[in-house]
């Protein structure tokens, strides 16, 4: 086994001594007050499922032999350890396993590391056929766990190391499901009416530490969806909900609490918009998340609301039509996506000036002259550019066997041509080599500010304010580029 497993093992051992303390220290309660199956919830809490990753697969011959393995080491911790297996847990169905890779044309078992076998397949022949053979069993499992799940009315926790885009492909994700998965060392969170897809807790290679995050299975709401256009004081709890409804759970609320004392949190909305404020004597701030910011001294409600309004249509003004522009260029690139490129799951995402084609390969879109660049960037701050999308495209298959690039590509070509968007533009600037940039001089050093706004379109969120616009109601056109430039100066 990897060294790094028996550190891992042991603090395992640490938490289920802390919660085997846990539940003896409320036993007594519990016994007092006759809440028999609560307290079988609470006891129930020391359960630790684990799946492996291609890491720990590594030091073995085959995926099987390193299962009966982990099984023999960490199952008489109390450690349940899921190997393509479906058990029931407290009103739940968990089916975990490794997942494997069989639709993912990259990152594989031909470019990573995994069972001995596999490598060496991939290594030798430069194909993946056993791990796919693997991955297919696993998602054969899936399924069935999955219609038995639906048959039994219960939810179906999925839980495997790879993402699910790798052993489930284009398939339609199941609603009644629950995701976790890791591997990639980038967080990611998708939490809405079709899916809800946990991949948020990962660790990466340096990291000494790692903590345990909660997620929540049920159904989320907008807890404010009936509620009228106005302010309302609220509890930081119905804040923490509508953060889980909008797909961005707030990982701590001490900030929040902090700020709190001798004030109170309101929520506004307006035209199915949000903005959440805390107000004290001393000044009102504005709510990020789980941090703050100062914005000003308003204390008046009305006159806050008012200013809250202002602010909020100025910014949709502006940024209306660059997001436009934005969400057109990650339509094309989601459809010529299909013909190929397999990109984790990410093609077509929104943050800041930046558009995703994959984690490395990415299109930039500058707010103030509308000028589209096509780049790689394994670094921050390090770029390559490429001169069009259909030379990033060459870029990203680069990987892949030359028969197959030359058949996906010439797919990809085809479909380009059909994208407005993406086919009319290319970069002056193309760079063969990869070259360092300013960041305080480039469109990264306002592209956070764009993020933060950009929640506008994706949650209906207010998170920024310029207290220039409170006593602004309308702005003519013309100023509208004018304002824009001002918002990064």
């Amino acid at each position: 086994m990897p060294a790094y497993t028996f550190k891992v093992m042991e603090q395992m051992k640490q938490i289920q001594n802390e919660i085997k303390q846990y539940v003896s220290r409320r036993q007594e309660f519990f016994e007092y007050n006759s809440v028999y199956h609560k307290y079988q919830l609470v006891k129930e809490k020391k359960s630790i499922f684990f799946v492996l990753g291609n890491h720990e697969l590594s030091q073995f011959d085959t995926a099987q032999i390193a299962y009966a393995e982990y099984k023999k080491r960490l199952e008489p911790l109390g450690i349940t350890v899921l190997c393509n297996e479906c058990v029931n847990y407290f009103g739940f169905n968990i089916i975990g396993g490794v997942g494997f890779a069989q639709y993912n044309d990259q990152y594989n078992a031909t470019t990573l590391i995994g069972p001995k076998n596999m490598m060496l397949e991939g290594r030798k022949y430069n194909t993946h056929s056993l791990e796919i053979q693997e991955s297919q069993i696993f998602k054969n499992k899936y399924l069935e766990a999955l219609d038995r799940a639906k048959l039994e009315k219960k939810r179906l926790l999925v839980l495997t190391h790879y993402p699910v885009e790798d052993w489930l492909g284009t398939e339609e994700r199941d609603s009644s499901c629950v995701y976790f998965s890791g591997h990639t060392h980038r967080n990611y969170l998708s939490i809405n009416s079709k899916e809800y897809i946990y991949a948020d807790n990962q660790i990466g290679y340096k990291s000494v530490n790692f903590c345990l995050k909660r997620a929540r299975l049920g159904f989320c709401k907008n807890p404010f969806m009936q509620y009228q256009d106005g302010y309302y004081e609220i509890t930081i709890e119905k804040y923490c909900d509508f953060c889980m409804f909008s797909g961005e759970p707030i990982q701590g609320v001490t900030v929040l609490n902090k700020n709190l004392i001798n004030a109170k949190l309101y929520m506004m909305k307006y035209c199915g918009y949000y903005g959440f404020f805390i107000i004290s004597e001393r000044n009102t701030k504005i709510c990020v998340g789980g941090k703050v910011k100062n914005i000003n001294k308003i204390k008046n409600l009305n006159d806050l609301y008012a200013c809250f309004q202002n602010v909020l249509v100025m910014y949709i003004r502006i940024l209306a039509p660059y997001r436009t522009l934005q969400e057109k260029i990650a339509r094309e690139i989601k459809e010529i996506s299909k013909m190929g490129v397999n990109t984790w799951g990410i093609e077509g995402k929104i943050h800041g000036c930046i558009i995703d084609v994959d984690y490395y390969h990415h299109i930039m879109v500058n707010p103030l002259d509308g000028k589209i660049t096509f780049y790689y960037s394994q670094t921050w701050g390090q770029v390559q550019t490429f001169k069009n999308y259909f030379s990033l495209l060459e870029h990203i298959n680069g990987g892949l066997p030359e028969k197959q690039k030359r058949l996906l590509l010439e797919k990809q070509k085809q479909e380009l041509t059909t994208k407005d968007m993406l086919i009319s533009v290319e970069n002056i600037n193309e760079s063969p080599e990869v070259k360092h940039i300013q960041l305080r001089n480039s469109v990264y050093s306002y592209s956070y500010t764009i993020k933060q706004l950009q929640r506008l379109f994706d949650s209906n969120i207010l998170r920024e304010w310029n207290s220039q616009w409170e006593n602004e109601a309308f702005i003519a056109n013309g100023m509208i580029i004018d304002e824009f430039e001002k918002m990064f100066k």
